[in-house]
């Protein structure tokens, strides 16, 4: 079901991520839902653990504190116009940028788990009886056309305690997979698409990078502050993430 207005409780809203690393798109993805639910008054990033539940998924990853602390490095950077180059561009578009310190903040709850967690157990920790509002990829709602990825239990979580809160991927068409969904699964999930024309043009442009364009751009040792804030670039550099080693491998990697 697309709603033409949320329901669900806005006040608070998830935004579970790998954050590997985490890019302006993110933070702008999360600037984006401030701007379009104005009632909204925390926003908790959940950090995985790196335990993927897609069994497709097997990339390795930097360990959980190096990517909380490039994470935490770039919510402070991001309304900073000095370290932050949407910063600038929201000054100049007389924008005064809302994600900080007042109103968002990280969950580690997951860390504290050796094995992959899944959407529908971050639904089951965090619902207080109302359904609570995720912000997931469109991508991720495509898989859930495949059992292996998310069971029936999942998706019956999901359906009952969840408001999925949308952000555009590949050209997927999220009406259409929903559709899908609902002939193929069963089910039929709440969605509200994120409307990216909250915010002025030349900030949404960096809804292009992704995650792994910044590890391109590392391995291939390029700048990376028009990617991330200055000090998370920093950090990235200083600790030589993204950087293979001989013989193909990574530096302070884990499962």
């Amino acid at each position: 079901m697309l709603l033409p207005t949320a329901e669900g409780n806005l006040s608070e809203i998830y935004f579970p991520l790998t954050a590997n690393p985490v890019g302006y798109n993110h933070l702008l993805l999360a600037e984006n839902v401030l701007w379009q639910f104005p009632e909204t008054q925390l926003l908790v990033f959940i950090l995985s653990n790196g335990r993927h539940p897609d069994p497709f998924k097997t990339l390795q990853i930097p360990h959980s504190s190096l990517r909380y602390e490039i994470l935490r490095r770039a919510l402070l950077d991001w309304s900073d116009p000095e370290k932050s180059l949407p910063a600038i561009y929201a000054d100049e578009s007389k924008v005064l940028l809302k994600l900080g310190s007042n109103n968002c903040a990280i969950s580690r709850w997951e860390l504290s788990y050796s094995g992959p967690l899944r959407l529908a157990d971050h639904v089951q920790y965090f619902s207080t009886g109302q359904k609570i509002a995720l912000i997931v990829g469109v991508d991720l709602i495509q898989r859930m056309l495949d059992p292996r990825i998310f069971t029936d239990k999942d998706l019956a979580q999901i359906e009952n305690g969840c408001l999925m809160i949308t952000a555009p991927r590949d050209d997927i068409d999220l009406m259409q997979t929903l559709e899908l969904i609902k002939q193929n699964r069963g089910v039929k999930l709440t969605v509200q698409e994120i409307n990216q024309r909250v915010l002025p043009k030349k900030m949404r442009k960096f809804y292009q990078i992704s995650s792994t364009h910044i590890r391109k751009a590392t391995q291939a040792g390029h700048a990376l502050e028009t990617f991330l804030p200055t000090n998370s670039a920093l950090y990235i550099s200083q600790n030589c993430l993204y950087k293979r080693r001989e013989g193909g491998t990574y530096a302070t990697y884990s499962y």
